[in-house]
């Protein structure tokens, strides 16, 4: 398995000399660990990847992709309350 130093340099980090210390303060290693099992249970594989409410938007999502869900969920957000606030 890769060091988090190893990934770094493999994902473009030409200062690893600078990275190095910062991976080890005190509790970065398990607080990196606690991120990559939170983003594996959400099927999260990348960066950036968005989420609104509940869509997963990956890396390759732009900013106009990622306006469309936020309107969408919010017309069905005032819809949804239209819906529950009217007289019966």
């Amino acid at each position: 398995m890769l060091s988090f130093v190893e990934i770094a340099k493999e994902s473009g980090i030409v200062d690893t000399a600078s990275f190095a210390p910062c991976i080890s303060q005190p509790g970065a290693v398990p607080s990196i660990e606690r991120d990559i099992a939170a983003a594996k249970a959400l099927n999260i594989s990348g960066t950036p990847t968005i989420t609104v409410n509940g869509w997963l938007l990956r890396e390759t999502a732009d900013s106009a992709a990622v306006s469309r869900v936020i309107d969408q969920e919010l017309r069905k957000d005032a819809q949804d309350r239209a819906r529950t606030s009217s007289p019966k």
